[in-house]
């Protein structure tokens, strides 16, 4: 995809969030703040790695052959560990472990393996992170593991729902991480006034920002959509398909997320509370349901998440 292509889909995405019809000097605007984050991403984001983008580029292809898919995981020893590994961890083993890429491709699937292994490298950047950064991508971990248990379906995927949550602020990450804007925790008062200060330092806000990594590392749709408007929720959750779906996920985990700071020991009153949510009732969601999700599901995965961190 070139340059401009992307800039014109993120500003169509952008558009999409207006309430009426944008004008010509709406649409101008949305097309500059576009080409201002594709600009600094150019600079700023770093690539996935090739054999990353190599399977992914397979994996795009409607009719492609197995043996090709496991030939570019195998071109990568790494990958190739990594993704045997996955498809030997509990979430996925059955009653006998994989011994070959090719078996653990049969496994996982196309779906799954496009999903993991991109989670499975910026997981690896995390890890190196701090300050800042690193408090947002702890915050946006534990909005995945939240987003990962909720109602999907065959093309949300409760991988395709982890990595969108895993992304969904990696626009925040790469502009503290590039020195070209200051962070500071409680500073803002909400989304909407760290947006503004984003667009006011540099032209563009971090979800604009985000929607350029999701393209360039050709992250699978609609995740990109999803970034642009997860500040918007009433025009993000009421988009067709794919998008509102994953969009109201994404919403019912990050207030599932900042109710649970401090306690996952979550009352009835929070359950009613995220329930009476647009995106909660989208999803089918009641607050019986939320409830059994986060005793059965949810709660236990932060907590093997949160030892896990510890002991590393």
């Amino acid at each position: 995809m070139s340059a401009r292509d992307m800039i014109n889909r993120i500003a169509r995405y952008r558009a999409c969030l207006w309430t009426e019809a944008p004008s010509e000097d709406d649409l101008r605007r949305e097309i500059a703040e576009s080409s201002a984050a594709a600009a600094f991403g150019k600079q700023g984001i770093a690539p996935l790695p090739e054999s990353v983008l190599r399977l992914s580029e397979v994996l795009a292809h409607p009719d492609f052959k197995a043996g090709d898919a496991v030939a570019a995981l195998e071109g990568d020893p790494a990958l190739a560990i990594d993704v045997l590994r996955l498809a030997n961890s509990p979430a996925f083993c059955g009653l006998v472990g994989c011994q070959t890429t090719a078996e653990a491709f049969n496994r996982l699937g196309a779906v799954r393996i496009k999903d993991l292994v991109v989670v499975s490298y910026l997981e690896e950047l995390g890890a190196a992170m701090s300050g800042y950064s690193r408090i947002a991508f702890d915050h946006s971990v534990r909005v995945a593991q939240i987003a990962r248990a909720l109602p999907a379906n065959a093309t949300c995927t409760p991988e395709r729902l982890y990595l969108c949550g895993l992304v969904h602020d990696i626009g925040t990450t790469l502009l503290d991480q590039s020195g070209e804007f200051t962070y500071y925790i409680g500073h803002y008062e909400d989304d909407e006034e760290q947006c503004a200060a984003e667009r006011s330092a540099l032209g563009f806000d971090h979800t604009t920002q985000g929607a350029v990594a999701a393209e360039m590392w050709k992250l699978p749709e609609p995740i990109a959509q999803v970034l642009v408007a997860h500040h918007n929720i009433e025009e993000a959750i009421g988009r067709p398909g794919d998008a509102g779906r994953m969009s109201a996920c994404l919403v019912v985990a990050e207030e599932l997320e900042h109710l649970s700071r401090d306690s996952d020991q979550l009352s009835e009153d929070v359950f009613d509370h995220v329930a009476s949510s647009a995106a909660a009732q989208q999803l089918g969601l009641t607050a019986k349901t939320l409830q059994a999700l986060w005793a059965e599901h949810i709660v236990g995965e932060l907590h093997t998440a949160a030892s896990a961190k510890s002991a590393a």
